[in-house]
């Protein structure tokens, strides 16, 4: 699309402008809002347990340059406060960029921001055209206009790079051709310009916590923490006819070439039944159930079947989830900061049917304080950290082999202290896995 065209074919909007429209007094409707849970269950609430829960969200899509080639991302990110942050990342510099949000495409329409189908960027309310020659840029929608959008609404992304290209936000899977065609999240005009959705419903804290791994114990680890990523749903029932525990565990990443089973144990007090699971056994005052037999198997690596969604330039795995229902008697205490305690089988030879030693159980520090089960020294600072940590809600694992406090750079100096999570680096997006860094498999 020729921008030069389209700024011959309509003036520029003053920001102030812009501002007016996305600005206008308006109410939330329950519609909008995260739907609430019933009175008979209860979210787990981590808040207790290395700080409060965090409200981050983010979502990726494609920077894609001239309908055709793929430059970079557009994350999108819910910042804790409300605002909606757009961060552009490009291997070819960026010279200007310039974004909106709507609801519809005949509201974008109604506010001026089309002509004939075709988008204008010198009219959309959030733009810099002075960030010369940068590779990553960041435009922020305040959250008194998020707030204003329905839950799901659509955020339109364009780039001038220094190449002459122009370059649209959008799907990674999205077919982009040159004229009307009607496919969703292309505008209806000539060109190549694309848009995307952002679901707000996905920021609702569906995931309770987040559990990531080194899996070397007492060895040199290389603290990236995605040898193993699993995030969990918790979902506690306590009424006149059920008491129980509704556990959903999703695979989620794998950097490792050792193979894992994934396990949680729970005292036996007050528990009548685990179903669900890939096995359970009855010792020392718990059960310990297995839900993944082999993480291998659950999330297959495509690199010598070693990494799986730690790589940004490979083939995206799908996440994998396993669902265990505990049920309850009177007897069980609900510990909403600790309603079981997740650990890892580590099975050295590669393969969990091959138990050739080493094999060892590793646990997540706060959670299980398990002095040899827990925490590894790092021979180059001579510190000690743990091999398992805990995130309260979603999160954005770093890379492989990209050291955590690259992208949360209070994390190791403050040895995971309450909300390091919280604290991350201007650049940490391209530090950190989406599955919008990887190729679409």
């Amino acid at each position: 699309m020729n921008l030069a065209r389209l700024k011959a074919s309509a003036g520029i909007l003053l920001s102030a402008l812009a501002f007016s429209f996305t600005l206008q007094s308006c109410a939330k409707k329950d519609a909008d809002l995260p739907s609430p849970v019933a009175e008979v269950a209860a979210s787990a609430d981590f808040s207790s347990l290395q700080g409060g829960t965090s409200l981050d969200c983010s979502q990726s899509a494609c920077l894609i340059a001239n309908g055709r080639t793929k430059v970079g991302t557009v994350d999108t990110e819910l910042d804790g406060k409300g605002n909606l942050l757009i961060t552009y990342t490009s291997s070819v510099r960026i010279e200007e960029v310039h974004a909106d949000v709507f609801s519809t495409l005949n509201a974008f329409n109604a506010a001026g921001k089309l002509f004939c189908g075709i988008p204008l960027p010198n009219r959309f309310a959030y733009e810099q055209s002075s960030c010369r020659s940068v590779y990553t840029y960041t435009l922020t929608v305040p959250a008194s206009v998020v707030s204003c959008l329905p839950t799901n609404f659509n955020v339109v992304a364009y780039a001038e790079l220094c190449n002459g290209q122009k370059a649209w936000g959008g799907s990674c899977t999205q077919s982009q051709t040159c004229g009307p065609n009607g496919v969703p999240g292309d505008f209806p005009g000539p060109g190549y310009a694309t848009y995307f959705n952002f679901e707000k419903k996905q920021c609702s804290q569906d995931i309770s916590f987040t559990y990531a791994w080194e899996d070397l114990i007492n060895q040199y680890n290389d603290l990236d923490y995605n040898d193993l990523v699993i995030q969990s749903k918790v979902l506690y029932t306590n009424n006149a006819s059920t008491k129980k525990l509704d556990l959903t565990f999703i695979a989620q990443a794998r950097g490792a070439s050792f193979d894992h089973k994934f396990k949680f144990r729970i005292p036996k007090t007050g528990v009548s039944s685990v179903a669900g699971a890939a096995a359970v056994e009855d010792r020392d005052g718990y059960y310990y159930v297995t839900v993944f037999e082999s993480t291998k198997t659950a999330l297959p690596g495509t690199t010598n079947n070693v990494t799986a969604n730690t790589v940004a330039t490979e083939p995206y795995r799908t996440p994998v989830a396993k669902s265990v229902t505990v049920l309850l008697n009177s007897a069980y205490v609900y510990n909403a900061a600790k309603p079981y305690e997740p650990f890892i089988t580590v099975y050295t030879s590669g393969n969990v049917n091959d138990p050739t030693p080493p094999l060892y159980d590793l646990y997540v520090k706060g959670i299980t304080n398990r002095p040899g089960m827990d925490a590894f020294v790092y021979p180059a600072d001579g510190k000690t950290y743990p091999n398992g940590i805990v995130i309260p809600a979603d999160w954005r694992w770093p890379l492989e082999m990209q050291i955590i406090s690259g992208p949360y750079p209070t994390s190791l100096s403050t040895f995971f202290a309450p909300n390091w999570f919280n604290t991350k680096a201007s650049n940490y997006l391209p530090l950190t896995y989406s599955p919008g860094n990887s190729l679409v498999q």
